[in-house]
């Protein structure tokens, strides 16, 4: 049980450490910060192009290409062509998905076998998430530890069966 105990209270001091790294990184970014950063990962030569971590405007967002304007802001490459049937027949792809806090772009270009999507999430997601991971394993250890301490005193006491 101390165990048991012991790592439900890291797993919610943990949560609640990431949740406000991430909140603080968010109200930098969207407040004090209006640049972005981004950071590359170069692949496999197999998977022929790198992936992108953009951090900026409250949102990490994930992608494989990216444009960079005059000032030096970096973004993720979202194609937001117009399908036509000529398109569709030769077999291009244009998918949009947005909600918010989560935004999906992907578009495929058959001929020349080309790919470019990204993901974006806005930072208070993970931060909500890692909340509720921390509400959930809050009581657990106060549970165990009074569970605990109540049968070792012999606080529990059986009731007797009532007369029939």
């Amino acid at each position: 049980m101390a165990i048991k105990r012991v790592i439900y209270e890291w797993t919610m001091i943990a949560s609640v450490g990431a949740a406000l790294a991430l909140s603080t990184l968010w109200v930098v970014s969207k407040v004090f910060d209006p640049e972005t950063y981004h950071f590359e990962i170069t692949t496999a030569r197999s998977l022929r192009e790198n992936r992108y971590f953009i951090f900026g405007n409250g949102d990490l967002t994930i992608c494989n290409q990216i444009d960079v304007d005059a000032s030096g802001n970096a973004c993720a490459l979202i194609l937001s062509r117009t399908i036509t049937l000529k398109d569709l027949v030769r077999g291009d792809q244009n998918t949009h998905f947005t909600i918010p806090g989560f935004g999906f772009d992907y578009y495929s270009n058959a001929p020349l076998a080309s790919l470019v999507w990204s993901v974006r999430l806005s930072l208070l997601v993970p931060v909500a998430l890692l909340i509720i991971v921390a509400k959930v394993f809050r009581g657990r250890p106060t549970r165990l530890w009074i569970k605990k301490r109540s049968v070792a005193s012999g606080a529990i006491q059986q009731t007797p069966a009532p007369p029939v």
